[in-house]
């Protein structure tokens, strides 16, 4: 949390000087969420980790001397009320309200998180050709050992001083987890679009549908229910008479925005193209790529 304090001096111009406490919130900390976001969580807890919140409150209260029955009833709760850092965000984000919805930082927070945490998992990595050789002799020689002080020392400091492992990270131009929009998920659905015109042909149909239609009218109610109830909502949306006030309270949502369009594109592929009987005739399969520029482009292939 950081605050910001406005000074004024005689023969200067005003400047904002920003200042944050000692204390900075970690993100391994059970209480990181109610730390960050006090708004959000008023009564101090209810992240992901709420077994360990409680039992972490517990402590603090000075119940440190648990006895045996105390200790497996905590070790139960642990088990049976923590949940993943995904399957909590979707239900705080779906929570009846929008508090959590219509945050301006904690949907992009949650999303970095979660990127960060595949990317922990380190599928696939890229050598350039004039590295690999000396790349291939630092694995070689490298030991378990040697690579787990080097991963205390980098979550420690941010450096190591093992020259091999220095040498291995300056070597490595792409690592991580498929992301979405990444250079790897564009390959490879450039490989299976062209193994699918090998396979079936040139496609018969190729559109694009685009989710800047943000004020689509249900995307607009989706956004207005969200934190009114069903009454006032309905007046609410009566009342937006000018163009502006409707963009507003499209891009006040964005979780709505992107249920909008999931919605609308399942749809699209459910009752209309219909493999093997919809609107576009037989169609054998269909294929639906995202691109950049926020749109996503469909290509009909035709038996």
């Amino acid at each position: 949390m950081g605050s910001a304090e406005v000074r004024r001096n005689e023969g200067y111009e005003p400047y904002i000087l920003v200042s944050r406490g000692e204390d900075f919130a970690d993100p391994i900390d059970a209480h990181f969420f109610a730390k960050t976001f006090p708004t959000l969580f008023p009564i101090g807890n209810g992240g992901p980790r709420l077994a360990e919140e409680n039992s972490v409150d517990v402590a603090e209260c000075g119940d440190v001397d648990l006895s045996v029955d105390a200790a497996s009833a905590v070790g139960s709760l642990l088990s049976s009320r923590n949940m993943s850092l995904e399957s909590w965000a979707k239900v705080v984000l779906q929570r009846h309200g929008g508090r959590f919805a219509t945050h301006h930082v904690f949907a992009f927070l949650v999303f970095n998180m979660l990127a960060r945490s595949r990317n922990c998992r380190v599928s696939m990595m890229s050598v350039k050709r004039q590295n690999f050789a000396e790349a291939e002799g630092i694995v070689r020689h490298l030991s378990a050992e040697r690579l787990e002080a080097a991963k205390v020392e980098l979550e420690t400091s941010g450096k190591t001083s093992d020259g091999d492992v220095n040498k291995l990270l300056r070597s490595l131009s792409l690592y991580g987890f498929r992301q979405p929009m990444s250079r790897e998920v564009r390959l490879s659905m450039r490989r299976k679009i062209k193994s699918l015109i090998i396979w079936h042909g040139v496609p018969a149909v190729w559109f694009t549908l685009s989710p800047n239609d943000i004020t689509n009218p249900a995307k607009l109610k989706l956004a207005s229910y969200r934190s009114r109830e069903p009454e006032e909502a309905e007046a609410f949306l009566t009342s937006l008479d000018a163009g502006y006030k409707r963009v507003r309270l499209a891009i006040s949502d964005p979780l709505s925005s992107a249920l909008f369009f999931h919605r609308e594109v399942s749809m699209f592929f459910r009752y209309y193209v219909r493999i093997g009987g919809g609107v576009y005739s037989d169609a054998s399969t269909s294929i639906s790529v995202s691109w950049r520029r926020t749109s996503v482009a469909l290509s009909i292939f035709t038996a």
